[in-house]
């Protein structure tokens, strides 16, 4: 990372690090609020640890699509073909202290906290079970429920740059852990995150692992479904999920 900001300040580029280890959607939102030309993340993402690469978001906090990945791909060839390297301005900050940060968490929980009814959850008494599997969503999602009154018990929360020995991918074959805290405390639900809190597993109270997919679909259901007496949703609704 210090050396990313390091390279990015030799060429003319003021970079805003992100110090502590924070969730791609985290990173994607700070690029929008901080309106930043984009954002490099160091991360294996749902990889094996030895994956370990990086994912450029655009101006728009989304991730770089084929032909923006395509453009850097051949400046990168540009480069090589020169035989050019990158050598450091000594007149330009060299030490990562030096650099601006930048703490993504709190606008992000906060604007989290707008969107989801974090009370109606806290109400229901729900139990939740969070495994972030070593990654970069610890302290985001528990923390947020907790706030608010829910009751949440985690697997896997402390940093481990190994995954466990795997991929942090939280498929149902590798989610043994938060389904026993799950029996253990009497929660009704597990949600797990990759390595960089872009991706999710969910289990329900009886053990039955949800694809993201399904659960999209029914968040799509809650979201849109039509108004009282209505006998059906609104064209341009259908039209949007179309």
């Amino acid at each position: 990372m210090e050396e990313a900001a390091r390279v990015l300040a030799s060429a003319g580029v003021t970079p805003i690090v992100i110090p502590e280890a924070a969730p791609t959607p985290a990173i994607a939102y700070a690029v929008r609020t901080l309106k930043t030309s984009g954002a490099i993340n160091f991360t294996a993402s749902h990889n094996p640890p030895e994956y370990n690469g990086i994912k450029f978001s655009t101006p728009d906090g989304a991730p770089a699509l084929p032909e923006a990945t395509g453009q850097i791909e051949a400046q990168i060839a540009a480069l090589e073909a020169a035989d050019a390297t990158a050598s450091s301005d000594p007149k330009r900050s060299t030490s990562a202290k030096d650099f601006e940060t930048a703490d993504v968490k709190p606008a992000f929980l906060k604007r989290l906290a707008e969107l989801v009814d974090l009370k109606a959850i806290a109400r229901s008494g729900i139990k939740i079970v969070y495994d972030p599997f070593w990654g970069a969503g610890r302290g985001y999602a528990s923390d947020l429920l907790r706030e608010a009154g829910v009751q949440v018990e985690t697997v896997h929360d402390y940093r481990d740059v190994l995954f466990g020995g795997h991929a942090p991918e939280p498929d149902d074959h590798l989610l043994g852990d938060a389904k026993e805290k799950m029996k253990q405390t009497g929660a009704a639900l597990a949600i797990a995150t990759d390595g960089d809190a872009d991706r999710f597993g969910m289990v329900d109270g009886d053990g039955t692992f949800m694809q993201p997919n399904y659960v999209i679909a029914l968040l799509f259901n809650y979201w849109l479904k039509p108004a009282a007496g209505a006998t059906a949703w609104p064209k341009a609704w259908r039209l949007r999920i179309l």
